[in-house]
Protein backbone atom coordinates (compact mmCIF):
# COMPACT_ATOMS: atom_id res chain seq x y z
CA UNK A 1 0.00 0.00 0.00
CA UNK A 2 2.58 2.64 -1.58
CA UNK A 3 0.12 5.48 -0.08
CA UNK A 4 0.44 4.51 3.47
CA UNK A 5 2.60 6.73 5.98
CA UNK A 6 4.08 4.62 9.01
CA UNK A 7 5.32 6.00 12.71
CA UNK A 8 8.61 6.83 11.25
CA UNK A 9 7.40 9.03 9.27
CA UNK A 10 4.91 11.32 10.80
CA UNK A 11 4.02 11.39 14.26
CA UNK A 12 0.60 11.05 15.53
CA UNK A 13 1.20 14.46 17.08
CA UNK A 14 1.52 16.32 14.84
CA UNK A 15 -2.50 15.96 13.68
CA UNK A 16 -3.14 19.52 14.22
CA UNK A 17 -6.31 19.30 15.31
CA UNK A 18 -8.24 19.55 18.81
CA UNK A 19 -11.75 19.69 20.91
CA UNK A 20 -12.82 23.16 21.78
CA UNK A 21 -14.97 21.97 25.36
CA UNK A 22 -15.60 25.54 26.30
CA UNK A 23 -16.35 26.99 23.72
CA UNK A 24 -19.72 29.39 24.11
CA UNK A 25 -22.54 28.73 21.71
CA UNK A 26 -23.26 32.10 19.71
CA UNK A 27 -26.41 33.67 18.32
CA UNK A 28 -26.53 34.23 14.74
CA UNK A 29 -29.52 35.84 13.30
CA UNK A 30 -31.27 35.05 9.66
CA UNK A 31 -29.88 38.04 6.56
CA UNK A 32 -31.85 37.78 3.73
CA UNK A 33 -30.69 36.42 0.05
CA UNK A 34 -31.28 37.73 -3.55
CA UNK A 35 -32.85 41.01 -4.07
CA UNK A 36 -34.74 40.73 -0.53
CA UNK A 37 -33.34 43.66 1.55
CA UNK A 38 -34.48 42.58 5.08
CA UNK A 39 -34.71 39.33 6.78
CA UNK A 40 -38.24 39.52 7.93
CA UNK A 41 -39.99 41.28 4.43
CA UNK A 42 -40.80 40.13 1.57
CA UNK A 43 -41.37 36.17 2.40
CA UNK A 44 -43.67 34.81 0.46
CA UNK A 45 -42.32 32.21 -1.95
CA UNK A 46 -45.50 31.65 -4.49
CA UNK A 47 -45.05 32.10 -7.93
CA UNK A 48 -44.41 34.81 -9.75
CA UNK A 49 -46.28 36.03 -12.98
CA UNK A 50 -43.55 33.95 -15.00
CA UNK A 51 -43.54 31.00 -12.52
CA UNK A 52 -40.31 31.57 -10.75
CA UNK A 53 -40.38 30.63 -6.65
CA UNK A 54 -39.33 33.64 -4.59
CA UNK A 55 -36.72 33.13 -2.39
CA UNK A 56 -38.07 34.94 0.69
CA UNK A 57 -38.12 31.99 3.19
CA UNK A 58 -34.21 31.34 2.21
CA UNK A 59 -32.28 32.70 4.76
CA UNK A 60 -28.44 32.98 5.60
CA UNK A 61 -25.85 32.75 8.07
CA UNK A 62 -22.67 33.66 8.44
CA UNK A 63 -21.49 30.46 10.69
CA UNK A 64 -17.44 30.11 9.25
CA UNK A 65 -14.48 32.91 8.91
CA UNK A 66 -13.38 30.93 5.68
CA UNK A 67 -15.12 29.67 2.55
CA UNK A 68 -17.22 26.15 3.23
CA UNK A 69 -15.78 22.83 1.75
CA UNK A 70 -17.70 20.18 3.65
CA UNK A 71 -21.46 20.11 5.55
CA UNK A 72 -23.37 17.27 7.03
CA UNK A 73 -26.54 17.23 8.74
CA UNK A 74 -27.61 15.79 12.42
CA UNK A 75 -30.39 13.26 11.93
CA UNK A 76 -33.50 15.26 12.67
CA UNK A 77 -32.38 17.77 9.92
CA UNK A 78 -32.26 20.84 12.70
CA UNK A 79 -28.41 20.92 13.13
CA UNK A 80 -25.07 20.42 10.87
CA UNK A 81 -21.65 20.33 11.33
CA UNK A 82 -19.54 22.38 8.43
CA UNK A 83 -15.88 23.14 8.07
CA UNK A 84 -13.75 24.48 5.64
CA UNK A 85 -10.83 27.20 4.65
CA UNK A 86 -10.23 28.53 8.10
CA UNK A 87 -9.87 24.58 9.85
CA UNK A 88 -12.88 24.76 12.26
CA UNK A 89 -15.52 22.54 12.50
CA UNK A 90 -18.75 24.65 13.45
CA UNK A 91 -22.05 22.80 14.88
CA UNK A 92 -24.96 25.11 14.02
CA UNK A 93 -28.53 24.29 15.49
CA UNK A 94 -32.17 26.04 14.66
CA UNK A 95 -33.35 27.61 17.41
CA UNK A 96 -36.41 29.72 16.52
CA UNK A 97 -38.52 29.04 13.72
CA UNK A 98 -41.64 31.23 12.80
CA UNK A 99 -43.96 29.81 9.78
CA UNK A 100 -41.60 27.72 8.26
CA UNK A 101 -38.40 30.60 8.16
CA UNK A 102 -35.56 29.92 10.52
CA UNK A 103 -35.11 32.88 12.21
CA UNK A 104 -31.88 32.26 14.58
CA UNK A 105 -29.02 29.74 14.77
CA UNK A 106 -26.87 28.61 17.52
CA UNK A 107 -23.29 27.79 16.93
CA UNK A 108 -20.06 26.87 18.28
CA UNK A 109 -16.86 25.88 17.13
CA UNK A 110 -16.40 21.86 18.28
CA UNK A 111 -13.45 21.21 16.65
CA UNK A 112 -10.09 24.21 15.56
CA UNK A 113 -6.98 23.35 13.13
CA UNK A 114 -3.95 25.27 11.71
CA UNK A 115 -5.39 23.58 8.24
CA UNK A 116 -8.30 23.32 5.76
CA UNK A 117 -10.77 20.36 6.69
CA UNK A 118 -12.53 18.94 3.31
CA UNK A 119 -14.73 16.31 4.04
CA UNK A 120 -16.97 15.21 7.27
CA UNK A 121 -19.18 12.52 7.98
CA UNK A 122 -21.54 12.01 10.55
CA UNK A 123 -22.62 8.85 11.79
CA UNK A 124 -26.70 7.19 11.28
CA UNK A 125 -26.92 7.66 15.26
CA UNK A 126 -25.37 11.41 14.92
CA UNK A 127 -22.74 9.93 17.72
CA UNK A 128 -19.68 10.03 15.74
CA UNK A 129 -18.01 12.91 13.52
CA UNK A 130 -15.50 12.13 11.29
CA UNK A 131 -13.10 15.09 9.85
CA UNK A 132 -11.41 14.82 6.82
CA UNK A 133 -7.87 16.92 6.25
CA UNK A 134 -4.52 16.22 4.07
CA UNK A 135 -3.01 12.97 5.29
CA UNK A 136 -4.71 12.61 8.44
CA UNK A 137 -8.68 12.06 10.10
CA UNK A 138 -10.28 12.05 13.60
CA UNK A 139 -13.34 10.97 14.83
CA UNK A 140 -15.14 12.87 17.03
CA UNK A 141 -17.93 12.43 19.92
CA UNK A 142 -19.90 14.76 19.80
CA UNK A 143 -21.69 13.80 23.37
CA UNK A 144 -18.48 13.73 25.47
CA UNK A 145 -16.70 16.43 23.39
CA UNK A 146 -13.56 14.48 22.50
CA UNK A 147 -11.80 13.19 20.03
CA UNK A 148 -11.72 9.34 20.35
CA UNK A 149 -9.92 8.23 17.08
CA UNK A 150 -6.61 9.64 15.29
CA UNK A 151 -5.68 8.36 12.06
CA UNK A 152 -2.28 9.52 9.71
CA UNK A 153 -1.74 6.96 7.72
CA UNK A 154 -3.41 7.70 4.66
CA UNK A 155 -1.17 10.35 2.02
CA UNK A 156 -3.12 12.96 0.39
CA UNK A 157 -6.00 15.14 0.52
CA UNK A 158 -9.02 13.48 2.20
CA UNK A 159 -12.11 14.59 -0.46
CA UNK A 160 -14.91 12.18 0.74
CA UNK A 161 -15.81 10.68 3.83
CA UNK A 162 -19.15 7.90 4.69
CA UNK A 163 -19.94 6.33 7.38
CA UNK A 164 -21.79 2.59 6.77
CA UNK A 165 -25.10 2.41 8.41
CA UNK A 166 -23.74 0.62 11.69
CA UNK A 167 -20.87 3.27 12.19
CA UNK A 168 -18.26 0.45 12.00
CA UNK A 169 -16.46 0.93 8.40
CA UNK A 170 -15.51 4.67 7.88
CA UNK A 171 -14.67 4.74 3.76
CA UNK A 172 -12.04 8.05 3.13
CA UNK A 173 -11.54 8.91 -0.30
CA UNK A 174 -8.54 10.23 -1.72
CA UNK A 175 -7.66 12.74 -4.76
CA UNK A 176 -5.32 10.40 -5.98
CA UNK A 177 -8.73 8.33 -6.84
CA UNK A 178 -7.63 5.84 -3.37
CA UNK A 179 -10.15 4.45 -1.19
CA UNK A 180 -9.38 2.85 2.50
CA UNK A 181 -11.83 1.54 4.90
CA UNK A 182 -11.39 2.39 8.03
CA UNK A 183 -12.79 -0.66 10.49
CA UNK A 184 -13.85 0.45 14.09
CA UNK A 185 -15.43 -2.88 14.65
CA UNK A 186 -14.22 -5.09 17.15
CA UNK A 187 -12.93 -8.10 16.49
CA UNK A 188 -12.43 -8.30 12.73
CA UNK A 189 -8.97 -6.82 12.08
CA UNK A 190 -6.15 -6.32 14.62
CA UNK A 191 -5.67 -2.78 15.41
CA UNK A 192 -9.56 -1.37 15.76
CA UNK A 193 -9.44 2.05 15.87
CA UNK A 194 -5.75 1.99 15.81
CA UNK A 195 -3.05 4.33 13.62
CA UNK A 196 -2.46 1.65 12.21
CA UNK A 197 -2.71 0.17 8.32
CA UNK A 198 -4.04 -3.15 10.34
CA UNK A 199 -7.27 -1.75 10.75
CA UNK A 200 -7.70 -0.68 6.59
CA UNK A 201 -8.70 -1.80 4.03
CA UNK A 202 -7.99 -0.35 0.28
CA UNK A 203 -9.95 -0.74 -2.73
CA UNK A 204 -7.89 -0.85 -5.35
CA UNK A 205 -9.18 0.66 -9.34
CA UNK A 206 -9.93 4.05 -9.05
CA UNK A 207 -7.37 6.74 -10.83
CA UNK A 208 -9.00 9.89 -10.64
CA UNK A 209 -10.25 12.29 -7.57
CA UNK A 210 -13.02 10.40 -5.02
CA UNK A 211 -16.07 13.00 -5.44
CA UNK A 212 -18.78 11.21 -2.78
CA UNK A 213 -18.61 8.33 -1.46
CA UNK A 214 -22.27 7.01 -0.29
CA UNK A 215 -23.39 3.18 1.41
CA UNK A 216 -25.97 1.61 -0.03
CA UNK A 217 -28.54 0.85 2.64
CA UNK A 218 -27.72 -2.51 3.40
CA UNK A 219 -24.51 -1.39 4.49
CA UNK A 220 -22.93 -4.45 2.11
CA UNK A 221 -22.28 -2.16 -0.58
CA UNK A 222 -21.02 1.31 -1.67
CA UNK A 223 -21.38 4.02 -4.60
CA UNK A 224 -18.40 5.70 -5.57
CA UNK A 225 -18.45 8.81 -7.55
CA UNK A 226 -14.87 9.95 -9.46
CA UNK A 227 -14.33 13.00 -10.54
CA UNK A 228 -13.43 12.47 -14.31
CA UNK A 229 -17.15 10.61 -14.83
CA UNK A 230 -16.97 7.05 -13.47
CA UNK A 231 -19.30 6.13 -10.80
CA UNK A 232 -18.45 2.52 -9.41
CA UNK A 233 -20.35 0.01 -7.08
CA UNK A 234 -18.16 -1.73 -4.71
CA UNK A 235 -18.59 -4.72 -2.61
CA UNK A 236 -17.15 -4.63 0.84
CA UNK A 237 -14.72 -8.23 1.66
CA UNK A 238 -16.07 -8.32 5.01
CA UNK A 239 -19.45 -8.57 4.03
CA UNK A 240 -18.52 -12.18 2.13
CA UNK A 241 -16.34 -13.24 5.39
CA UNK A 242 -19.67 -12.29 7.78
CA UNK A 243 -22.20 -14.77 5.61
CA UNK A 244 -19.89 -17.23 5.50
CA UNK A 245 -18.88 -16.60 1.82
CA UNK A 246 -15.07 -16.42 2.13
CA UNK A 247 -12.98 -18.30 4.07
CA UNK A 248 -11.44 -16.58 7.03
CA UNK A 249 -7.71 -17.65 5.62
CA UNK A 250 -8.24 -16.29 2.20
CA UNK A 251 -5.21 -14.52 0.80
CA UNK A 252 -7.40 -11.66 0.14
CA UNK A 253 -8.55 -11.38 3.64
CA UNK A 254 -5.12 -11.41 4.85
CA UNK A 255 -3.70 -8.80 2.34
CA UNK A 256 -6.75 -7.04 3.13
CA UNK A 257 -7.64 -5.61 -0.13
CA UNK A 258 -10.32 -6.25 -3.05
CA UNK A 259 -11.54 -5.79 -6.51
CA UNK A 260 -15.12 -6.13 -5.77
CA UNK A 261 -15.77 -3.32 -8.29
CA UNK A 262 -18.29 -2.97 -10.86
CA UNK A 263 -17.96 0.55 -12.87
CA UNK A 264 -21.31 1.17 -13.81
CA UNK A 265 -20.77 4.35 -15.90
CA UNK A 266 -18.33 6.41 -17.35
CA UNK A 267 -19.42 9.49 -18.61
CA UNK A 268 -17.53 11.80 -20.56
CA UNK A 269 -17.85 15.06 -18.79
CA UNK A 270 -16.80 15.85 -14.67
CA UNK A 271 -18.79 14.64 -12.28
CA UNK A 272 -20.09 17.67 -9.15
CA UNK A 273 -22.18 15.40 -6.75
CA UNK A 274 -24.23 12.36 -6.39
CA UNK A 275 -26.98 11.46 -4.06
CA UNK A 276 -28.78 7.82 -3.26
CA UNK A 277 -32.83 8.81 -2.48
CA UNK A 278 -34.16 8.14 0.54
CA UNK A 279 -35.88 4.88 -0.36
CA UNK A 280 -32.70 3.28 -1.85
CA UNK A 281 -34.28 2.94 -5.39
CA UNK A 282 -32.70 5.27 -7.20
CA UNK A 283 -28.75 7.02 -7.52
CA UNK A 284 -28.48 10.36 -9.62
CA UNK A 285 -25.30 12.29 -9.95
CA UNK A 286 -24.67 16.52 -11.11
CA UNK A 287 -22.32 16.87 -14.47
CA UNK A 288 -20.84 19.73 -15.37
CA UNK A 289 -22.35 19.05 -19.03
CA UNK A 290 -25.33 20.19 -17.83
CA UNK A 291 -27.36 17.09 -16.87
CA UNK A 292 -28.27 14.69 -14.18
CA UNK A 293 -27.63 11.05 -14.86
CA UNK A 294 -29.89 8.36 -13.19
CA UNK A 295 -29.48 4.42 -12.14
CA UNK A 296 -32.01 2.35 -11.31
CA UNK A 297 -29.92 0.88 -8.10
CA UNK A 298 -31.87 -2.69 -8.80
CA UNK A 299 -30.10 -4.13 -11.56
CA UNK A 300 -27.77 -0.73 -11.88
CA UNK A 301 -29.92 0.31 -14.71
CA UNK A 302 -28.76 3.22 -16.60
CA UNK A 303 -31.86 5.83 -17.26
CA UNK A 304 -32.15 8.81 -19.97
CA UNK A 305 -30.22 11.69 -19.06
CA UNK A 306 -32.15 14.37 -17.48
CA UNK A 307 -31.47 17.95 -19.10
CA UNK A 308 -33.85 19.52 -16.77
CA UNK A 309 -31.98 22.20 -15.03
CA UNK A 310 -31.19 24.49 -18.21
CA UNK A 311 -27.60 25.36 -16.55
CA UNK A 312 -24.58 23.73 -14.60
CA UNK A 313 -25.20 22.00 -11.76
CA UNK A 314 -23.50 21.79 -8.86
CA UNK A 315 -25.40 20.21 -5.61
CA UNK A 316 -28.12 17.71 -5.27
CA UNK A 317 -30.59 16.25 -2.21
CA UNK A 318 -34.49 15.81 -1.92
CA UNK A 319 -37.01 15.37 0.74
CA UNK A 320 -40.21 13.22 1.20
CA UNK A 321 -43.29 14.69 0.48
CA UNK A 322 -46.32 14.25 3.18
CA UNK A 323 -47.37 10.90 2.95
CA UNK A 324 -49.78 9.03 5.28
CA UNK A 325 -46.94 6.13 6.26
CA UNK A 326 -44.36 7.56 7.85
CA UNK A 327 -41.68 4.92 7.10
CA UNK A 328 -39.10 6.52 4.79
CA UNK A 329 -38.50 3.02 2.61
CA UNK A 330 -41.91 3.18 1.20
CA UNK A 331 -41.66 3.77 -1.85
CA UNK A 332 -45.36 4.81 -2.80
CA UNK A 333 -43.74 8.37 -0.99
CA UNK A 334 -42.85 11.49 -3.88
CA UNK A 335 -39.35 12.91 -3.56
CA UNK A 336 -38.90 16.49 -4.35
CA UNK A 337 -35.37 17.19 -5.42
CA UNK A 338 -33.76 20.11 -4.97
CA UNK A 339 -30.59 20.63 -7.71
CA UNK A 340 -28.24 23.95 -6.77
CA UNK A 341 -26.94 25.68 -10.47
CA UNK A 342 -24.07 27.67 -11.32
CA UNK A 343 -27.01 30.52 -12.31
CA UNK A 344 -27.38 31.13 -8.48
CA UNK A 345 -30.75 29.30 -8.74
CA UNK A 346 -32.40 26.37 -7.03
CA UNK A 347 -34.50 23.57 -9.37
CA UNK A 348 -36.77 21.56 -7.92
CA UNK A 349 -37.89 18.54 -9.46
CA UNK A 350 -40.52 16.10 -8.28
CA UNK A 351 -40.18 12.25 -8.82
CA UNK A 352 -43.41 10.23 -7.97
CA UNK A 353 -43.55 7.35 -5.85
CA UNK A 354 -42.14 3.95 -7.44
CA UNK A 355 -45.59 2.45 -7.09
CA UNK A 356 -47.17 5.62 -8.73
CA UNK A 357 -44.82 5.65 -11.42
CA UNK A 358 -45.19 1.71 -12.20
CA UNK A 359 -49.06 2.06 -13.52
CA UNK A 360 -47.48 4.52 -16.81
CA UNK A 361 -45.97 2.85 -19.76
CA UNK A 362 -42.29 2.83 -19.74
CA UNK A 363 -40.51 4.85 -22.32
CA UNK A 364 -37.31 5.37 -23.79
CA UNK A 365 -35.64 8.10 -24.59
CA UNK A 366 -33.30 8.59 -27.84
CA UNK A 367 -30.70 6.88 -26.84
CA UNK A 368 -32.93 3.68 -25.87
CA UNK A 369 -32.83 3.76 -22.68
CA UNK A 370 -35.77 4.08 -20.20
CA UNK A 371 -36.97 7.78 -19.56
CA UNK A 372 -37.49 7.87 -15.55
CA UNK A 373 -40.63 10.15 -14.41
CA UNK A 374 -39.12 13.14 -13.51
CA UNK A 375 -40.05 16.47 -14.29
CA UNK A 376 -39.30 19.81 -13.59
CA UNK A 377 -41.72 21.58 -11.52
CA UNK A 378 -40.34 25.25 -10.37
CA UNK A 379 -36.99 27.10 -10.22
CA UNK A 380 -36.44 30.06 -7.55
CA UNK A 381 -35.69 33.41 -8.67
CA UNK A 382 -31.36 34.64 -8.42
CA UNK A 383 -30.18 33.34 -4.81
CA UNK A 384 -27.05 35.76 -4.59
CA UNK A 385 -24.54 33.52 -4.96
CA UNK A 386 -24.46 29.64 -6.15
CA UNK A 387 -24.65 26.80 -3.29
CA UNK A 388 -22.00 24.58 -3.31
CA UNK A 389 -23.32 22.15 -1.02
CA UNK A 390 -26.89 20.65 -0.53
CA UNK A 391 -27.61 18.61 2.00
CA UNK A 392 -30.70 16.85 4.12
CA UNK A 393 -32.36 13.94 5.94
CA UNK A 394 -34.99 11.27 5.12
CA UNK A 395 -36.60 12.47 8.49
CA UNK A 396 -37.25 16.05 8.11
CA UNK A 397 -37.84 18.66 5.08
CA UNK A 398 -35.46 21.07 5.85
CA UNK A 399 -32.58 21.66 3.10
CA UNK A 400 -29.21 23.22 4.05
CA UNK A 401 -26.92 24.71 1.54
CA UNK A 402 -23.28 26.31 2.04
CA UNK A 403 -21.66 29.15 -0.25
CA UNK A 404 -18.19 29.84 -0.89
CA UNK A 405 -18.81 33.24 0.94
CA UNK A 406 -18.86 31.23 4.11
CA UNK A 407 -22.88 31.55 4.73
CA UNK A 408 -25.15 28.64 5.39
CA UNK A 409 -28.64 28.72 3.75
CA UNK A 410 -31.54 27.11 5.12
CA UNK A 411 -34.53 26.64 4.40
CA UNK A 412 -37.97 24.34 4.45
CA UNK A 413 -38.56 22.29 1.45
CA UNK A 414 -42.01 21.78 1.67
CA UNK A 415 -42.69 25.47 2.67
CA UNK A 416 -40.68 26.46 -0.48
CA UNK A 417 -42.21 24.24 -2.97
CA UNK A 418 -45.78 25.25 -1.65
CA UNK A 419 -49.06 23.08 -1.14
CA UNK A 420 -49.77 23.35 -5.02
CA UNK A 421 -46.40 21.92 -6.64
CA UNK A 422 -46.41 19.14 -3.76
CA UNK A 423 -50.41 18.50 -4.35
CA UNK A 424 -49.29 17.44 -7.92
CA UNK A 425 -46.03 15.94 -7.49
CA UNK A 426 -47.94 13.36 -4.95
CA UNK A 427 -50.86 12.62 -7.05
Amino acid sequence: MSSFLFADDLNLENIAISATKDERPKIVRAAAIGHHRAATQGEEDEPRDDGVLGVGSLKAFDVQEGGIQALVLTPDGMGAYSAGDDGKVVYSEIITMEDGVVRELSTRVVLTSDRPIYSLALSADGKLLAVGQTSSIVIYDPVEQRIKYKLSRVQGRITSLAWDPRGEILLMGLAGGEIYGWSLKQGFFEGRGRDSTEALEEYIGSTTSIGSLMFHPSGGAFFAQELEGSVSLWRLLRTEHEIGLRDSFAVSDEEKSTNKRKVFAQLRTQLLDMWLDWDGTSLYVSATDGGIYSWKVRGLIAREKLDLVREEPFGLTGILLPSSKADVTDRSRAHMIYVSGRQQRLTLLCRPGEQLAELETPKKGPTGKLLENVRRVAQTELLGEPLGILRSTPSSSMVWGAQKSRRLVIFDGQRLAGKDLIKKCTQ
